[in-house]
């Protein structure tokens, strides 16, 4: 199983954790801007070589990606890919309702359709500039997450979904079993899993997983996704890099 990580609060006593790392992995970093993530990426190649910087865009007023979001933001994000000219750049689409800022929802409201759509030309104009793009989801059914413009084809604009299945949060015996199947259904090179929490991250009151549940949450997807992303990289300590390297795959 390849194993990458996400980080969201990319400072230099997050990004030294990479030092730790073995193997060939992807870090998802956090940034408000193409410029600042560059600051961030070339900080993390001289930390280990062979971890590589994927770019994770914020939006200041919603954070999150959604049909929600102010529609000048959702252009300037556009904007900022098309003119990042970086051919292989790995781009993460945090697609997740503005729960940050909930008056976003009724101010937006009429505007769903039109962000809904630059959304899809953000997705659809990816393979044209020779970027791959990653969506990060609720673990939720599509037909619940596609109205809400929070989940898109995977066939028509061929990214890959990355399935948040952070069990500390979440109610295990209930979901694993519809986790397994939605895992199962798509190609599994197109589906990917995130696990945790290592970290707590935006909202500050995530509950941290321990390391054996982490162990648990490998052990049940080992055989049905190809990919893990660990929230957050901040996190990671012995106790964890332990078990990572246990499921890491040496491809």
């Amino acid at each position: 199983m390849q194993i990458n990580f996400f980080e969201e609060f990319p400072d230099e006593k997050s990004l030294a954790k990479a030092s730790l790392l073995k193997h060939k992995c992807v870090i998802f970093i956090a940034a408000r801007s193409f410029g600042a993530f560059l600051v961030h990426k070339y900080a993390l190649q001289k930390i280990n070589p062979l971890v590589e910087a994927a770019y994770w865009p914020i939006i200041n007023d919603s954070y999150w990606v959604s049909p929600f979001a102010n529609t000048n933001e959702l252009e300037n994000l556009h904007s900022d890919l098309q003119n990042s000219e970086q051919k292989g750049l790995k781009v993460l689409i945090d697609l997740e309702l503005p729960l940050k800022n909930p008056k976003l929802f009724l101010k937006n409201l009429f505007s769903f359709s039109k962000n809904k759509k630059i959304i899809k030309s953000i997705l659809k104009d990816a393979d044209a500039l020779g970027a791959e793009i990653f969506t990060a989801e609720y673990p939720l059914p599509e037909s619940m997450l596609m109205p809400l413009g929070i989940s898109y084809s995977i066939k028509k604009y061929k990214h890959k979904r990355i399935v948040m299945y952070y069990s500390s949060m979440l109610n295990w015996e209930k979901l694993k079993n519809y986790l397994k199947k939605l895992l199962i259904i798509p190609p599994k090179k197109d589906t990917h899993i995130a696990l945790g929490v290592i970290k707590k991250g935006i909202f500050g009151t995530e509950p941290i997983i321990s390391a054996n549940n982490l162990e648990k949450d490998f052990d049940f997807f080992e055989h049905e996704a190809s990919t893990a992303t660990i929230f957050r990289l901040g996190g990671l300590n012995e106790k964890y890099l332990d078990i990572i390297e246990k499921y890491q795959s040496t491809n």
